[in-house]
């Protein structure tokens, strides 16, 4: 038996995902309100900020919407290829915002 299920570590790298965009959009001097759909915006403003390729907002938003499901409708929902895909793309935005900040605000590192 796993410690952890996948459902829960998907939802931990959709998180991680999230929290790299709502760095690039708040050192950007933005913000979203907290409102329906405030996810959403942020995994879009990525096109923005960091210049985030279309794909990979698309996939955000897909993985946005089976974190929604996973975590208020149905245990089990992810995949082992979907939490491999997750993981990936989390820690490659993470990549990407922390050279990003590097070159385009330094003074907040």
């Amino acid at each position: 038996m796993k410690a952890i299920s996948d459902d829960l570590r998907f939802i931990a790298a959709f998180t991680a995902a999230l929290t790299a965009a709502t760095t690039a959009l708040r050192a950007s001097g933005c913000r979203t309100a907290t409102q329906v759909g405030h996810h959403v915006k942020t995994i879009e403003s990525l096109g923005l900020t960091i210049n985030s390729d279309s794909e990979v907002v698309q996939r955000l938003k897909i993985f946005n919407n089976k974190r929604n499901k996973s975590f208020y409708d149905v245990a089990g929902a992810v995949s082992d290829q979907e939490l491999a895909e997750m993981t990936k793309l989390a820690t490659a935005l993470q990549n990407q915002v922390t050279q990003w900040l590097k070159k385009s605000h330094p003074e907040l590192l």
